[in-house]
C-alpha cells in the first residue's frame, strides 16, 4: 500500500513516507539495544527490570525487527546503513540477512563485492552467536496432534471451532506450559484453516 500511494502522491509526501519508515526502524533498533540493558519503557520503565529479557523493540521477536529494519534499507543513505545492519545483525535471523543483502544489491549493484563481503562476515556472526534451538519444532507439532484429537467431537470435524478458535482454544491446550513455546497461530495455515472451519472449510479450499 506505502508504495502504491508514493507512486500516486508528491515527491515531499513520499519523501515523508519514507523517511517515517526509516526513522520508526532506527528507533525500533535504539529500543531493541536499551532492552539488551533490560530497560523497557514501554512495559517496565526507564530504569532496568529484570522481567525486560525479551529483546525485539516493539515488535514481537527480534526475528520481526530484523526483517523491518531489511525491509526499510534500500530505502536509506549510505550513513544510515550501518545502522540498520546492525538492527539485522541483531536479530540474529538469517533470512533478515539474506533479504538485507538482496536489497542492497538491487539498489546498489556496483557495490556488490562490498555488500556481499560485510553479508558473508554478518552470516559467520550470526552462525557464532545464534543457537539451533528444536524445541519449538517440536512444540508445533505436539500441538497439531492435540488440534487433531480437539477435531475429532461432532460437529467441530464437520464445520470446525470457528474463525479465531486456534487462538481461544489451542494456546490453552498444552498449558500448564510446558518449557517450549505455545504458540497462539498454528503455524500451519492449512491446519488452521481446517480446525476453524472443519471438514466444509477443507472441501471449500480444495
Amino acid at each position: 500500500l506505502l508504495v502504491l500511494l508514493c507512486h500516486g502522491l508528491p515527491v515531499r509526501a513520499a519523501g515523508l513516507i519514507r523517511w517515517g519508515l526509516l526513522l520508526s526502524a532506527s528507533l525500533e533498533i535504539a529500543y531493541r539495544i536499551a532492552q539488551h540493558w533490560q530497560v523497557d519503557p514501554l512495559w517496565y520503565g526507564v530504569t532496568p527490570d529484570p522481567r525486560a529479557v525479551w529483546p525485539g523493540g516493539s515488535c514481537l521477536t527480534p526475528r520481526y525487527l530484523g526483517a523491518m529494519a531489511a525491509m526499510v534499507a534500500p530505502l536509506a543513505p549510505g550513513w544510515l546503513l550501518p545502522w540498520l545492519a546492525l538492527g539485522v545483525g541483531l536479530s540474529w535471523s538469517y533470512l533478515a540477512m539474506a533479504a538485507l543483502l538482496v536489497g542492497l544489491l538491487v539498489r546498489w549493484p556496483g557495490h556488490r563485492l562490498c555488500i556481499l563481503t560485510v553479508g558473508a562476515l554478518g552470516a559467520w556472526l550470526i552462525a557464532q552467536h545464534r543457537q539451533v534451538v528444536t524445541a519449538s519444532a517440536a512444540a508445533r507439532i505436539d500441538l497439531w496432534r492435540l488440534a487433531s484429537l480437539d477435531l475429532t467431537a461432532w460437529p467441530a470435524w464437520l464445520v470446525g471451532h470457528g474463525p479465531g478458535s486456534w487462538a481461544s482454544r489451542m494456546a490453552l491446550a498444552a498449558c500448564p506450559c510446558p518449557p517450549a513455546e505455545v504458540f497462539v497461530q498454528a503455524h500451519n495455515d492449512l491446519v488452521q484453516w481446517v480446525y476453524e472451519m472443519g471438514a466444509i472449510g477443507a472441501a471449500l479450499l480444495a
